[in-house]
């Protein structure tokens, strides 16, 4: 039997938290339709409609290892399996922008931080290779580029602990590039087939899309317990998050993903920048949108998307149910902190605050260190710089002198030539006596037992 490695790599907010629910619901169907959906704790959260990363764990830790080194062979093995799916947007970073995995920990970051894109890649292709797999599905979902990024702007917000307003909001990396250097990286091998699918068109209909890129009827697959999964969010929420960012860091599982698990059907709110800039950041990516454009389906290509909204006012409104989330998420953090602080006896609540005080003093010798290694630096930069300076007279000197060598040695050649020129001409004594008469005369009277030529 034929066996396929379906990979469902995002990108990010197409969808991709409803359909990793999807997959974990539909598990034991997937299983009786010949495919194997691997585990993890992720996938725990996912069958209950939480915001989860997927099954890409086990997806690195396998490219990871020699495919020969006995690692599990997710059902390859197995006659009734067809195929083994793994889903997690992080994949199409973790392979196209060659990044670390965020799970591995600093030893694997070392690790993957040597092996660039296109021998990912090719270690995918051989790990497939090397299980049994004939081919290799990609399902990728792409989405028009202005409801992206303010998508992505939420999602910076609600989990990487943004701080931006909407109009200071710049993407780390604008999609449609990678989406291009994705689609050209997979075109190099024949047993890859990608899907680009546009999200904006289809967002309807992923578990059709879905069941129809698994090969199984759309049927079979089972659906999760919310329809919405990771929402986006009111503006009210969203500049509650962010003002939360500012004083604490990254704080997303106190407020944002409270609201969103367990209100996924609050109505969320468009929050745009200026037209201008919505009109700037399309100009910016106009060109690989064509590339990716000519490659993929008419019905699914990048479509201009500006959004016309009026800005969010100075007052936000929390209903009744938002009110108690938060109050609920954030109290439950300040008792579990009160009865952290109150377990701690007196003896070692003042260990706490003696560390606490020496850190203080590490911190405040970390800044003098710093201030000092920050003037030794300036102080090397101005060497360096008059090092080049003097590197730069150096260079001209030795090219003056060179280009006098070169006249020098020009000019010895020429005498040379002069002085071999001179040996080579006859004298008047070798034209006088080495003519061709006087030796026949010579040889005569050599022969006659002359002993010198006569005189005169």
């Amino acid at each position: 039997m034929a066996k396929t490695l379906y990979l469902h790599i995002g990108h990010g907010k197409t969808g991709t938290s409803y359909l990793q629910s999807v997959f974990a619901c539909s598990a034991s169907v997937l299983r009786a339709q010949g495919l194997d959906y691997p585990w993890n704790s992720s996938c725990d959260l996912a069958a209950d409609a939480k915001i989860t990363s997927g099954n890409g764990m086990f997806f690195e830790r396998y490219l990871r290892a020699n495919p020969e080194a006995g690692e599990p062979s997710l059902g390859s093995s197995d006659p009734d399996v067809r195929g083994t799916l793994f889903s997690s947007e992080w994949i199409f970073t973790f392979l196209i922008e060659a990044v670390s995995p965020p799970w591995t920990g600093s030893p694997w970051e070392d690790y993957w931080g040597e092996i660039g894109a296109e021998e990912r890649v090719e270690r995918l292709v051989r790990w497939a290779q090397a299980k049994g797999y004939d081919r290799i599905k990609v399902l990728l979902f792409i989405r028009n580029p202005i409801s992206q990024i303010l998508s992505g702007y939420q999602q910076s917000i609600k989990r990487a602990g943004d701080t931006r307003a909407i109009e200071g909001y710049t993407p780390r990396s604008l999609l449609p590039p990678r989406v291009l250097a994705c689609l050209n990286l997979f075109d190099r091998w024949p047993c890859i087939e990608t899907d680009v699918v546009n999200y904006s068109v289809v967002k309807d209909q992923l578990a059709v899309i879905a069941a129809s890129w698994l090969e199984i009827p759309v049927h079979k697959l089972m659906h999760p317990p919310a329809a919405i999964v990771n929402r986006s969010m009111t503006h009210g929420e969203l500049e509650f998050q962010r003002w939360l960012n500012v004083s604490l860091g990254p704080s997303g599982e106190l407020v944002s993903d409270p609201l969103c698990q367990e209100l996924p059907h609050v109505r969320a709110q468009v929050i745009v920048p200026s037209r201008g800039a919505q009109d700037s950041l399309w100009e910016q990516i106009r060109e690989s949108v064509e590339q990716v454009n000519r490659r993929i389906d008419p019905q699914h290509r990048y479509e201009y998307d500006p959004i016309e909204s009026p800005p969010p006012g100075e007052e936000y409104s929390f209903s009744r149910d938002q009110i108690r989330v938060i109050a609920t998420s954030l109290g439950k953090t300040i008792l579990d902190l009160r009865e952290r602080i109150g377990a701690c006896s007196p003896e070692h609540y003042r260990q706490l605050q003696a560390q606490c005080t020496d850190l203080q003093k590490q911190c405040v010798d970390l800044d003098e260190h710093c201030g000092r290694l920050h003037e030794a630096l300036q102080e090397l930069q101005v060497r360096h710089e008059s090092l080049v300076a003097d590197q730069g007279e150096k260079n001209t000197r030795i090219k003056s002198l060179k280009e006098e060598l070169r006249t020098l040695s020009k000019a010895l050649r020429y005498r040379d030539a002069e002085l071999a020129k001179r040996k080579a001409r006859p004298t008047f004594l070798s034209k006088l006596f080495g003519g061709q008469h006087w030796k026949r005369r010579w040889a005569r009277w050599r022969r006659a037992g002359v002993p010198t030529p006569p005189k005169g």
